[in-house]
């Protein structure tokens, strides 16, 4: 979590409820873009006969694309291996159990 002085810590569930947050994770991608460019201008680009040639091609790693929830207890949640070594104050407060598997639902 990113405070508004600009210092990083993490951030625990039970946190995100009281501050009224989505417990989230930045989503990156890296990719290559690649722009093409019509062989023939005069024909449509959905022409079965329209070809397409490359234009160039640019690299671009690390791009913010949103933030994603992160599921309770899953391998990006701090909780992960932790729950019961927790002070009962940054525990979510509320589940329920589905086929064996406890669920922690963060309302807000």
């Amino acid at each position: 979590m990113t405070e508004a002085d600009g210092s990083t810590q993490p951030m625990f569930p039970g946190e995100a409820r009281l501050r009224n947050l989505t417990y989230s994770s930045p989503l990156y991608v890296d990719m290559i873009q690649r722009r093409l460019v019509a062989a023939y201008p005069e024909l449509p680009a959905d022409s079965p006969e329209q070809k397409w040639e490359l234009d160039g091609e640019e690299e671009k790693n690390k791009i913010f694309i949103g933030k994603v929830p992160i599921m309770l207890r899953s391998t990006f949640c701090i909780l992960n291996g932790k729950v019961a070594h927790l002070p009962t104050h940054m525990l979510p407060q509320r589940s329920f159990q589905l086929h064996s598997c406890l669920v922690f639902l963060i309302v807000y």
